[in-house]
């Protein structure tokens, strides 16, 4: 029998997926203005920091576009 090590990914690894695939699948429109980061540290119940690393991470990869809301 062959083991193969299990993969592990990390809480912004896992939010950057779930985002990226809503964007990318069409469930967000461009232009559409995603939940604060606190509301989406609440409906994922993880930290503002796992969610400000993902968010980042989606707009390097120009996927979405970071800005503040005044």
């Amino acid at each position: 029998m062959t083991l193969r090590p299990i993969a592990r990914q990390s809480i912004p690894d896992e939010i950057f997926a779930q985002l990226a695939g809503q964007v990318l699948s069409g469930d967000r429109t461009p232009g559409e203005a995603l939940p604060s980061e606190r509301a989406l540290s609440e409906a994922l119940g993880v930290s503002r920091a796992a969610v400000r690393e993902a968010l980042s991470r989606l707009d390097r990869a120009r996927l979405i576009q970071v800005r503040q809301v005044l």
